[in-house]
């Protein structure tokens, strides 16, 4: 009998790494909590930040143009942790205050 067709492989995304065997690979975001405060990621890497009741949380970055931030949010059906989208190389300060008056700090180098 001929072998079976393979099934077609999926046209890789602009943020995933292509791996060395066929198809993608894909990478997840990377995480950092209140002992975990710095990251070196690659253009295009996300970094999530891990809080308690995400949502409450202000976030910042400086200086603009290196990571572009997002607040956490609860919609009702998930909940979403603060993060940063890596934008272009560099090192961003990332600051992430909540109500009662927390600060977090975090850095993060973008090769």
């Amino acid at each position: 009998p001929s072998p079976s067709p393979s099934p077609a492989s999926p046209s890789p995304s602009p943020a995933a790494s292509p791996s060395t065997s066929a198809g993608t690979q894909v990478v997840g975001p990377v995480i950092l909590d209140r002992e975990m405060t710095t990251a070196t990621v690659s253009v295009g890497r996300f970094v999530t930040f891990s809080v308690d009741d995400p949502a409450s949380w202000e976030i910042s970055a400086t200086p603009d143009g290196i990571v572009k931030v997002q607040k956490g949010s609860d919609d009702g059906s998930a909940i979403f942790n603060p993060a940063a989208e890596a934008l272009a190389p560099g090192t961003a300060t990332v600051t992430l205050t909540n109500a009662a008056g927390a600060t977090l700090v975090f850095t993060i180098t973008v090769e």
